[in-house]
């Protein structure tokens, strides 16, 4: 039976913005979503609005469902900030497609933070990696893949859960059907940060080599004395 892979560890922050627009020098932050984790644990949620310095845009309302009404009463960007960053803290952020929110954070909350410089690692290369045959890796196409059919909400904390379930789902589909995916990257790309979701599966598939090897050594050894006695 094959060993199975340990639950990875890895402390870290699943980050979404919904915005005006996609330019973070002329748009703004209209709704932070963020989910801390232990490894696929969730320990603590962050969810908020923020007020615009101007009307959103027709169409973001009708992609995303956030009105006008909704964040008119919310904090502006110059109060979330600081309450976003203590969420934040020092851990490793993560988002789909991350340059977005990477930008975002550049321009709206580490000035106003003091300056406090953030990495977002991009979940599209573990599973890009994991399938490099999928034409498209959008969240959207990955939850189909998932099996997550549920109605998309184009919200900020519901994004967050969607790219966990798709993690998830892909780290039980790299350890059933590819698990030589997690070895080359538990040995050739050793100081990749994504490398903590492929390493138990690598390890579990060692280990199973190891056990397999011994087994075979055992049972070699065994034929060999067979041999020997026949020829005497």
């Amino acid at each position: 039976m094959p060993a199975s892979p340990q639950f990875p560890l890895q402390d870290y922050i699943l980050l979404d913005f919904e915005t005006t627009g996609l330019s973070s020098t002329q748009d703004e932050i209209i709704e932070v979503g963020a989910i801390r984790m232990s490894g696929f644990e969730k320990i603590e949620e962050f969810q908020c609005f923020v007020k615009p310095s101007k009307e959103i845009p027709t169409a973001i309302i009708q992609l995303t469902g956030i009105s006008n009404e909704m964040v008119a009463g919310a904090e502006s960007i110059e109060q979330v900030a600081p309450k976003l960053a203590e969420f934040l803290s020092d851990l490793p952020l993560v988002a789909h497609n991350s340059q977005m929110e990477q930008e975002f954070l550049d321009q709206h909350v580490s000035p106003r933070v003091g300056g406090l410089a953030y990495t977002v690692h991009n979940s599209i290369e573990p599973l890009a990696l994991i399938l490099p045959d999928r034409s498209s890796h959008s969240l959207e196409n990955l939850r189909i893949w998932a099996g997550e059919t549920s109605a998309q909400s184009h919200r900020a904390l519901q994004d967050c859960e969607d790219l966990l379930y798709v993690l998830k789902y892909a780290y039980d589909y790299c350890a059933k059907e590819r698990p030589w995916i997690a070895s080359l990257s538990h040995h050739m790309l050793a100081h990749w940060w994504w490398n903590w979701m492929f390493e138990p599966i690598a390890l579990a598939q060692e280990s199973e080599f190891a056990l397999l090897d011994l087994f075979l050594r055992t049972s070699m050894g065994d034929l060999r004395s067979f041999q020997k006695e026949d020829q005497e």
